[in-house]
C-alpha cells in the first residue's frame, strides 16, 4: 500500500490525495523497487508558482518556478507500518499553465509529472539516455 500525506497550500487546488494514490497503484506491477515493498509513505505538497519558486531557489539555487520538486530521503525510515521515501512539491498552477500552453489535458499532464517525480524518489533519473529509457 502507498500512503500519501497531502498538504494543500494552493487555494485553487482541484485534486485530493485519492487521485495520487490511484495513479501509483499500477506502478507496483512495473517498478521493481515496489515489488517487495508492502507499505511506503511519502508526502505531497500542492503549491502555487511563488512557493515552488522559493523552494527551487532554496534547495537547487535555481530562481524560477518549476512544475515539481522531489526530495528523496537519505535516511531510510522504516517503521513497523511503512517505509518513508521522501517529499514531493507540485505546483498545480504551473502544471495547469503548461497543460494549456501544450494543449494537453490537465489531469494527464499532472499524472505524468507526478509519476515522474515519484520515480525520482525511488532513485530513477534521466541524466543519460539509458537511464531515461528505464525511467
Amino acid at each position: 500500500m502507498i500512503n500519501i500525506e497531502l498538504f494543500n497550500h494552493y487555494k485553487d487546488s482541484m485534486i485530493d490525495s485519492d487521485f495520487y494514490k490511484h495513479l501509483l497503484k499500477p506502478l507496483k506491477k512495473h517498478v521493481p523497487e515496489l515489488h517487495n515493498s508492502n507499505n511506503i509513505e511519502l508526502s505531497v505538497m500542492i503549491s502555487d508558482n511563488a512557493y515552488i519558486k522559493k523552494m527551487n531557489h532554496q534547495f537547487r539555487n535555481i530562481n524560477k518556478d518549476t512544475n515539481i520538486l522531489s526530495f528523496s530521503t537519505d535516511i531510510v525510515e522504516e517503521s513497523l507500518t511503512a517505509k518513508y521515501i521522501g517529499d514531493i512539491i507540485i505546483s498545480e498552477e504551473k502544471i495547469l499553465m503548461e497543460a494549456l500552453s501544450q494543449n494537453k489535458s490537465f489531469v494527464n499532464h499532472l499524472s505524468h509529472i507526478f509519476i515522474h517525480g515519484f520515480l525520482h524518489l525511488l532513485g530513477y533519473d534521466h541524466i543519460n539516455s539509458d537511464d531515461a529509457i528505464k525511467m
